[in-house]
């Protein structure tokens, strides 16, 4: 049996920084401990949400044309800015999703997980 202390990891989100109305962004999810290194072995599901002045709003999904970018069940809210995905073994700590909005604005990203 694997045992992981997931009270430990943070997320680390990253992407270029901006983007344009309609377009999608790409958005790189890093499951890490304390120190800063990927956790591999990560299974849990997280939880997606936006904030801001684009709160409650665009849409997440898997990157086009990358299938391993995300290995795991993406359920996603279409419009909402709300999605939850669950990490798998394959992903090995890291994801790369896809987020598009339509409205002009700065959107923040946030992520919840059980027990982190």
């Amino acid at each position: 049996n694997l045992q992981l202390d997931i009270g430990a990891c943070q997320f680390r989100i990253s992407h270029s920084g901006s983007g344009n109305v309609c377009t999608v962004e790409e958005v790189t999810i890093q499951v890490t401990d304390a120190d800063g290194t990927p956790i591999q072995s990560y299974g849990g599901v997280i939880n997606l949400s936006t904030s801001g002045a684009l709160g409650g709003s665009g849409t997440w999904s898997k990157v086009v044309g990358n299938p391993g970018a995300a290995n795991g069940p993406l359920n996603a809210n279409a419009g909402q800015g709300t999605a939850n995905y669950t990490f798998q073994a394959a992903d090995e700590g890291e994801i790369t999703l896809a987020y598009q909005n339509t409205n002009a604005g700065t959107a923040n990203f946030n992520i919840v997980a059980a027990g982190v």
